[in-house]
């Protein structure tokens, strides 16, 4: 039984420490979340916070045609990291698989806007859900557009993202606060037939509003004075598509970096495909002059990337390189430093800077911040000290029960010792009384010799003695009831019949070698009364007194 009940015990502590970890959020157990490397994927970011990343193209192991993905993540930018190891956070996948759409971010940074044929939906950044929130009738074709938003207004626009019924691509405006979607039908100056995909935006209020940078040049685009060319002067970039353009250092800068070159910038690679950029200018607002930086090397140069500026540093991530085929980038991500037109392999997050990574800043992030990460420890201490006190319990309560069968089994030893009659420690009570002896009780005596005044025969121990000694009424309790003991301290006794005396042989057949006193109460003092073996020589009864 006990067996079985132990093994019973051993299976629900084993469950039980199997719920505890697979229920336990063990943060440092699982390992960091990594991103599947894309290009041409939806993006936007919110300076010195997040860039965050949705869709994107990804190769084809097999070789076929790139697969869109549903993936969605950020790059932490309130703390810093290393370029080959960025703080990724996982966020909602996306509920289908898209690329080349436009977003954008809402105007309080906490809803991110995608925009597909048909619909609009937004990722809540605090709760980590999507929802659709559009049901529209244009529709962005060709592909490879993007959206930007007035911080003073909130209105997202895509430049020829709305389709009219006429085949005629306008503005798209939409109002993330009533989900409402407008148009503005006013032209730019450069023709839409070359110009209308594969461009990039910004939003510089010293440039006029909606930065536009494509194949034709730089142009802005503001509701009062629509569509108009920027002069600039200096350094100035050649055309290209799909680059990144971004405002930064509040605005005083415009910077542009890689994209594909157009097949006018490169008479040998007219049979080819259009080869992928690594360059990098920036622009002085104030006045309007380009200057140029250290480009990266060939293989690090990209077209459809994400980019974003935090702390006075450009953050781009993935994108596809063409050098003499498609592939991604030698580096995923690159950083540059705006402060030292260098590029560097660490990104320094603005100061104050977290001791660690405070994901609780970060809407929707959906990962442990430092306090959760400092509550999952002590929750999976505690858990393991559960396990440990409850196995120790078990271990303590075998080890209790096992002692006690251990003493019940010594008590019942115990006792079925003291109803033997040849017991050593029924000898120890009484001068002399051996079982089934002739001098002790028979039961061919009758019960006479059982009751109060039986009297009990005490032996010489003097080899050749035939003497017994008749006990005064001294009364002593013995193991088989009260016998008379001798008033002499010592067994050597006179008078006492032979044929009432256990022989000298039969008596050292009883295994007694060691002599046993107990204490006889008298009249007026107590005695010794001392059995002593009959093989040992009889001591003096003058020295034993």
């Amino acid at each position: 039984m006990l067996q079985g009940s132990g093994l019973f015990k051993g299976i629900f502590l084993v469950q039980l420490f199997i719920f505890l970890v697979t229920h336990t959020p063990l943060a440092f157990a699982q390992p960091p979340f990594q991103p599947l490397t894309t290009y041409s994927q939806c993006s936007s970011y919110v300076e010195d916070k997040a860039l965050y990343i949705v869709g994107g193209k990804m190769r084809n192991p097999s070789g076929g045609p790139n697969i869109d993905t549903n993936q969605a993540f950020a790059i932490d930018l309130t703390v810093s990291w290393d370029t080959s190891k960025p703080a990724y956070q996982q966020l909602a996948s996306f509920n289908g698989r898209l690329s080349s759409k436009p977003s954008s971010l809402s105007q309080d940074g906490k809803r991110l806007l995608v925009l597909t044929s048909l619909e609009g939906f937004t990722l809540n950044l605090d709760t980590n859900q999507w929802n659709s929130i559009l049901n529209i009738t244009y529709t962005t074709v060709p592909p490879e557009l993007a959206g930007v938003t007035d911080p003073d207004t909130g209105l997202i626009y895509v430049p020829f993202g709305y389709q009219t019924s006429t085949g005629v691509y306008e503005m798209l405006i939409v109002n993330l606060t009533d989900n409402s979607i407008t148009s503005d039908s006013r032209a730019p100056t450069f023709s839409p037939q070359q110009s209308n995909t594969y461009y990039s935006v910004t939003w510089n209020k010293a440039l006029g509003g909606l930065v536009y940078s494509t194949g034709d040049g730089l142009f802005s685009y503001n509701r009062i004075d629509g569509w108009k060319a920027l002069q600039t002067q200096g350094e100035t970039p050649p055309v290209r598509y799909l680059s990144c353009l971004l405002s930064a250092s509040g605005e005083n800068k415009l910077v542009l970096f890689g994209g594909r070159e157009t097949p006018a910038m490169s008479a040998e690679n007219r049979d080819s495909p259009p080869r992928t950029l690594g360059d990098i200018y920036i622009l002085d607002v104030a006045t309007r002059t380009w200057k140029k930086g250290p480009p990266v090397t060939p293989d690090d140069g990209r077209r459809s990337a994400s980019c974003a500026i935090a702390n006075e540093q450009m953050i781009v991530w993935g994108g596809e390189t063409y050098i003499n085929k498609y592939s991604f980038p030698n580096h995923v991500v690159l950083v540059y430093d705006l402060k030292t037109d260098t590029w560097v392999s660490r990104y320094s997050a603005p100061s104050p800077q977290p001791t660690a990574p405070t994901d609780s800043d970060l809407p929707g992030s959906g990962a442990p911040s430092e306090k959760s990460n400092t509550a999952i420890i002590v929750g999976v201490v505690v858990a393991v000290l559960v396990v440990l006190l409850a196995i120790g319990g078990y271990v303590y309560v075998v080890r209790k029960r096992r002692s006690k069968k251990a003493d019940d089994t010594l008590k019942e030893e115990s006792k079925e010792e003291k109803m033997k009659g040849d017991d050593d420690q029924a000898f120890g009570k009484h001068a002399y009384s051996p079982s089934h002896g002739r001098g002790g009780w028979n039961p061919t005596l009758g019960d006479d010799r059982r009751n109060s005044n039986f009297s009990g025969t005490a032996v010489s121990s003097e080899p050749g003695s035939d003497r017994t000694l008749r006990p005064p009424n001294t009364v002593h309790q013995g193991f088989y009831g009260t016998q008379t003991p001798s008033p002499n301290p010592h067994t050597h006794v006179k008078g006492a019949p032979v044929d009432e005396c256990i022989p000298r042989e039969e008596f050292a057949r009883t295994g007694l070698r060691d002599p046993h006193t107990v204490v006889q109460s008298g009249d007026d003092r107590d005695e010794k009364v001392e059995v002593y073996d009959s093989r040992e020589e009889r001591m003096d009864p003058e020295a034993r007194v």
